[in-house]
């Protein structure tokens, strides 16, 4: 996949490491055993969970609704939840991260 930047380690997992990418100016999380497990596509991604047990926090504003959608993700790419949120309700629950 060409055009990635801003590799960052953001868990690992016994001997598989997550990388957080940055692509077109949106982000995105690769392994380095599964390959992409979230297609770059979110404004940020952070991992709530632990180094050995990730859970991925993705969000996506969508400017136009004025609505952030946060999904949470485990190591494979599943979804675990996901829920909508107004700027005020999304502040709120944000800065606790």
């Amino acid at each position: 996949m060409g055009g990635i930047r801003n590799l960052k380690t953001i868990a690992e997992v016994e001997e598989e490491k997550f990388v957080k990418i940055l692509k077109d100016q949106t982000y995105g999380v690769l392994s380095d055993s599964q390959g992409i497990i979230l297609e770059p596509g979110y404004n940020d991604i952070v991992n709530v969970g632990t180094m050995e047990s990730p859970v991925f926090f993705a969000e996506q504003h969508l400017e136009t609704a004025s609505i952030f959608v946060v999904t949470y993700f485990d190591k494979e790419g599943k979804t675990i939840r996901s829920q909508a949120y107004r700027p005020e309700e999304y502040d709120r629950i944000y800065c606790d991260l």
